[in-house]
């Protein structure tokens, strides 16, 4: 019973969660698509952010890496509502190419959005995945910004 009780020990002692969480990257915030649309810096967003939930690490998320969770039906069947998807906002506009999925806000709007992104020349639009989505094909403005682009899905089954 003691070797037993020894190999629980060494076993015990072996694990440490949060060396493991440091070294395989940090869990991923989920916030809301409001807090996702301000116009704050992502810093001050993370900061403030209300979070109860979190998602596990995904390094493509980066430094400043966050979740939202999809409420709407604009990108299925890709992606479903309760989905969580991961965002990194420290990804810069002209690293972007077509097809890429990216959240976007627009002055004006109370959320942010997301979308699949669609460049043509000096012009940029958004497009649902959703072939019966009303509005298929939507042309971004001065007053939009990029938030981030789409890096992962999580999906509970």
């Amino acid at each position: 019973m003691d070797r037993e009780n020894s190999k629980i020990e060494r076993f015990d002692n072996n694990v440490d969660l949060k060396e493991k969480i440091t070294t395989e990257g940090r869990l991923v915030p989920v916030i809301s698509w409001v807090a996702a649309g301000s116009f704050s810096p992502i810093e001050t967003v993370l900061r403030d952010a209300v979070v109860d939930e979190h998602l596990p690490p995904n390094t493509k998320s980066g430094k400043n890496g966050y979740g939202l969770k999809i409420t709407g039906n604009s990108m299925l069947p890709r992606f479903e509502p309760g989905d969580r998807i991961y965002v990194n906002p420290d990804i810069q506009t002209f690293d972007l190419q077509t097809n890429d999925l990216v959240i976007v806000a627009c002055a004006g709007d109370s959320e942010a959005t997301f979308k699949k992104l669609i460049i043509e020349g000096n012009n940029r639009y958004l497009e649902p995945l959703n072939p019966d989505w009303p509005e298929k094909i939507i042309k971004l403005t001065e007053d939009c910004r990029l938030v981030g682009k789409v890096v992962g899905l999580y999906r509970d089954i």
